[in-house]
């Protein structure tokens, strides 16, 4: 995608995790995109197959990747908390 198509809006740190709410001119509306290192979740995004959400598992992913599941939301605002991450509509 052209750089131009999507504009960042927001960005939020959590210790091992990062998340933007970035706006894309495309569909006129606001895009959650998450990366870091997380065992609980927090990241948003969906386990690989074979590994069960909550487990003991270290889901790592190094560039920013969208998060579907919030695709079709009106996001507005974005926040870390210890154990959470939360997207606002």
């Amino acid at each position: 995608l052209k750089a131009t198509q999507k504009q960042p809006v927001d960005i939020v740190f959590g210790i091992t995790v990062t998340a933007a709410l970035v706006y894309n001119w495309s569909t006129k509306q606001n895009e959650v995109w998450t990366w870091g290192s997380s065992s609980e979740g927090t990241l948003g995004q969906r386990y690989p197959p074979g590994i069960a959400p909550h487990t003991p598992h270290l889901l790592t992913i190094n560039r920013p990747r969208l998060v579907s599941t919030l695709q079709h939301e009106n996001i507005v605002e974005l926040a870390f908390g210890e154990e959470h991450f939360a997207a606002l509509t």
